[in-house]
């Protein structure tokens, strides 16, 4: 995918408007609007502001990569030490079923949870 249709994809997964994002990366609307349909480039500084704001990696803004919770799921594998914890594969399993923004709750949770049950980790 190009840099305009993952920023796209990107602000949609994030339920924002091209004016929410601009407000929120300091630009005009008109500014998101080139960059998603016109193959306008953002400076490097404005780059960073919009992995900042939406929550992804540079990689996968740009087409390198995919920092998407969900796609990782579904697209690995379980390992070998994941399919002797029929929990884990379990909980896997259903993970593979969910939207993105159901995943990202749950890897939420699940770092919270850690947190008060390990804080020191």
């Amino acid at each position: 995918m190009t840099f305009a249709k993952n920023l796209k994809k990107a602000r949609q997964s994030k339920g924002l408007t091209q004016k929410e994002l601009a407000e929120k990366v300091g630009l005009k609307r008109s500014t998101i609007a080139g960059y998603e349909s016109k193959g306008q480039e953002p400076s490097f500084n404005v780059l960073k502001e919009l992995t900042a704001v939406l929550e992804c990696s540079l990689d996968a803004l740009l087409g390198i990569t995919t920092s998407d919770n969900s796609e990782l799921i579904r697209e690995n594998t379980l390992t070998m030490e994941d399919d002797f914890n029929p929990e884990l594969s379990k909980i896997l399993n259903e993970l593979k079923k969910l939207d993105k923004q159901s995943i990202d709750f749950c890897y939420k949770m699940i770092k919270l949870i850690r947190k008060e049950n390990f804080p020191n980790n």
